[in-house]
């Protein structure tokens, strides 16, 4: 996404960093409840998404989008990098997937490479079909001229350095297209992905499509192939189009677009001609989102079949009072790190205003003060095409490199999936902090251990340093999984947990993040008494906490332990079938979240395989165990 606004100084931010990072503040009083019997939500599994980084950090969906791909020929695997990077026509899009060149020109591997990494780790697979209505033909480099001072675009389509892209071939299709005929067609790319893999209702087929990438700066971005300015018209001909292709080879496909830049794309497709033409549409200040949604809505009925089915834009933070240049490239300093950790704010927050020319110009519009993009993005949907889902395929906080960027990828997360998004997809690398935030809902344990899929109700009394977010297990209600982050700079948090509801809680372990590097740490939590609880969180802390009843899991607990010896060898062990009794009688193991994951009369072998890492073995009307099993 490119910056479209003016630097604009917002006084309140200064405030805002003395009461987060001043070094004199005295220790934060927070109170923390959760209810989790109360506002259960689904948490979609999709929002632990990426661009197809590496990185270990357990992606749950992959998106192959970028500039790269507006231009790409999946014939012989050429694209164009449009003003990333001269302009240039070749095969890095191979090279970068790690493809060997003698294979760079076989058709389509670069999809079916992506998508071979996405079955492999279980992530759903984004793909992107290129709209912008030409391809590269070769990769021959720069497809405009440098004069010395600056490029001239004299090569743009229909040059010979480009071959045409049609929705519809409207003849039988072949795996092995021709490339000298002038045409790339982009049903004959479905049907190619179709062929080897099924549909997207199969185990192995590809789920998603995305409707290109950020339509909006066409003309910027790849001002090689197009100089006029994109108008609302001509970008809802071509999604309509190319959904319609799309949806009528594979039904079950889910459809993703406008895949927006930012939020004058939102507004009015970044100044296009005719926005005034669609007036009518202007309400909430999402203009050309609603006059999308309602045309997209239309085209579904006159097909017969949903041709969008995900609200699709992009989001990276905005010019403010920090400079924006050293908020993107990393800049770690005091108070661009105060700033950046408050930004997943404006995801759901209503009372912060993003210091931002987006933040300024709502607030002296009156009417939404706060950016609060998830509920925007679902008030376009429920008022233009009800049913559409949410995205925000790329985004970034940046500073991988410290915790301030550790913390607002946690924050994030947890926001994602709290409030609704349906798929969440991070852009560039995901190192150090980041990555150790998304391990904080994906692998907090070392051992595949996964935050909760619905969430729960939370109320923190302090957002701004704060934050908290709760959630369950479907298969297994009995661990509460609670997120709490200290972003304040200085102040240790005191917090009070308060758990409300029938269920009790017990016992509990902490793991976190901190500021003195990029592992997952693990703690014990203080005695849980009356389900409250007091917990100190140093500051730039995130921390994943895990509570659970130790008397049982089921809903009808264990009796509670009568304190007869057992004993269980071998101790470690390598597998549950490995394990021995001292005496018959019926016996549990439990995971580290309490989960029950095997059972066994003390005669016959278990039989359940577990990955290593910690358990429990309790002897019904009998006493506890600590077993650890090792690869």
């Amino acid at each position: 996404m490119n910056e479209r606004g003016s630097v604009m100084r917002i006084g309140a931010l200064a405030a805002l960093m003395l009461s987060l990072g001043g070094a004199a503040l005295a220790q934060l009083t927070v109170t923390v409840t959760v209810d989790p019997a109360a506002e259960r939500r689904a948490i979609s599994p999709y929002v632990y998404g990426d661009n197809g980084q590496k990185g270990g950090h357990r992606p749950a969906a992959r998106r192959q989008g970028g500039n790269r791909l507006s231009a790409y020929n999946w014939e012989n695997n050429f694209s164009n990098a449009g003003n990333d990077y001269d302009y240039s026509s070749d095969s890095y899009l191979p090279w970068i997937a790690g493809i060997p060149s003698g294979q760079y020109r076989t058709p389509g591997i670069v999809l079916t490479a992506f998508h071979d990494s996405s079955l492999a780790q279980g992530a759903y697979t984004l793909l992107t079909a290129p709209m912008i209505g030409w391809a590269a033909r070769d990769g021959d480099g720069p497809c405009a001229t440098w004069n010395g001072s600056q490029w001239v675009f004299d090569q743009r389509p229909p040059g010979v350095r480009w071959r045409q892209v049609q929705d519809v071939k409207g003849s039988p299709f072949t795996l092995t297209p021709d490339t000298s005929d002038g045409y790339v067609y982009s049903d004959e790319m479905v049907n190619f992905v179709l062929d080897r893999y099924g549909g997207a209702g199969a185990a192995t087929g590809v789920k998603g499509w995305s409707l290109d990438n950020e339509p909006d700066l066409w003309t910027s971005t790849h001002e090689e192939i197009r100089g006029d300015d994109l108008t609302y018209h001509e970008l809802f001909v071509r999604s309509t189009s190319l959904a319609a292709a799309i949806t009528g080879l594979d039904p079950a496909a889910e459809v993703f677009g406008p895949a927006s830049y930012g939020f004058n794309g939102y507004y009015n497709l970044q100044w296009a001609p005719d926005a005034g033409n669609y007036a009518s549409f202007q309400v909430n200040h999402a203009g050309f989102l609603n006059a999308y949604l309602d045309t997209m809505r239309t085209a579904s009925l006159a097909a017969g079949r949903r041709l969008l089915h995900v609200l699709d834009v992009h989001w990276y933070p905005e010019n403010d009072t920090i400079d924006w240049w050293s908020l993107r490239n990393g800049d770690t300093t005091r108070a661009t790190a105060i700033d950046r950790m408050q930004r997943p704010r404006s995801l759901w927050d209503s009372t912060y205003l993003e210091p931002t020319w987006i933040g300024q110009w709502l607030q002296g519009a009156g009417q939404y003060p706060a950016v609060v993009l998830i509920p925007y993005l679902q008030r376009a949907a429920d008022s233009y095409y009800p049913g559409t889902k949410l995205a925000i395929t790329e985004y970034s906080f940046y500073a991988d490199n410290h915790i301030s960027g550790g913390i607002a990828q946690a924050d994030f997360l947890g926001a994602a999936g709290t409030h609704g998004l349906y798929m969440a997809n991070r852009w560039y690398g995901i190192t150090g902090w980041a990555r150790a935030a998304f391990r904080l809902y994906r692998d907090y344990d070392g051992a595949g251990a996964t935050y909760g899929d619905v969430a729960v109700r939370t109320a923190t009394s302090n957002a701004v340093s704060v934050p908290s977010y709760a959630s369950i297990l479907s298969s297994d209600s009995t661990a509460l999984h609670l997120l709490l982050i200290n972003r304040n700079y200085d102040s240790t948090a005191t917090v009070t947990v308060t758990v409300q509801g029938p269920r009790s809680y017990d016992a509990g372990e902490c793991w976190y993040l901190g500021r003195s590097d990029s592992l997952l740490h693990h703690a014990a939590l203080p005695a849980i008494s009356g389900n409250t609880f007091s917990y100190s969180i140093p500051p730039l802390r995130a921390c994943h906490l895990v509570l659970r009843n130790t008397t049982g899991v089921s809903s009808r607990p264990l009796p509670a332990a009568a304190g007869r010896p057992f004993t269980i060898r071998p101790n470690p062990v390598r597998t549950l079938s490995q394990l021995r009794f001292s005496r018959p009688g019926a016996y549990a193991v439990y995971n580290a979240l309490g989960q029950r994951v095997a059972e066994s009369d003390g005669t016959a072998p278990i039989t359940a395989t577990v990955r290593a890492g910690v358990y429990f073995v309790r002897e019904r009307g009998g006493e506890c165990k600590k077993l650890t099993v090792v690869e």
